[in-house]
């Protein structure tokens, strides 16, 4: 399936693709060129599964020499950690020396102050590296303020990388 294709409108103003199902380029260091990792479902609109080919990307970084940290972004252009939280712990167990990355945009930025804690708070408890990695006002065309986010992630000692 096409990926970032057209297959259905985005339901928010701005940017009209799939945003669950992304490319990422690996290079040097070892990699073998023109190799796909990860497939997506039938209509290409979600990854099929993402333990199965998270774990494939840092097998395929590992078996090229690299020990270095991997960082592995969470489903739904790094969105939702609700598989971070139901996955993470299986993907720490076989592939050490990974940290995850959570990007936080509108389905972190426009939700209550209250719910952005409580998620931010099951993420701390699951005890999996985490580092926010994204942070914007803007993002499918929605103006959001991150302030909110960001004061929550720091209390809940969250650090942040946008």
């Amino acid at each position: 399936p096409k990926v970032s294709g057209l297959p259905q409108h985005y339901k928010l103003p701005g940017r009209d693709h799939w945003g669950a199902v992304q490319t990422v380029w690996l290079a040097g260091g070892g990699i073998e060129g023109g190799r796909v990792i990860g497939s997506s479902d039938k209509i290409g609109g979600y990854p099929a599964e993402w333990l199965r080919d998270m774990t494939t990307l840092v097998c395929t970084v590992r078996e090229a020499g690299n020990t270095s940290i991997v960082v592995v972004p969470v489903a739904e252009q790094g969105q939702d950690e609700r598989v971070l939280l139901t996955q993470g712990a299986a993907l720490a167990a076989i592939a050490p020396n990974v940290l995850f990355d959570v990007h936080a945009y509108e389905k972190w930025l426009s939700v209550d102050a209250s719910a952005m804690g409580t998620r931010l708070q099951q993420l701390r408890a699951a005890g999996l590296p985490v580092l926010i990695g994204e942070v914007a006002p803007l993002n499918a065309g929605t103006l959001m303020n991150p302030r909110a986010f960001l004061d929550s992630a720091y209390a809940n000692g969250f650090s942040i990388s946008a």
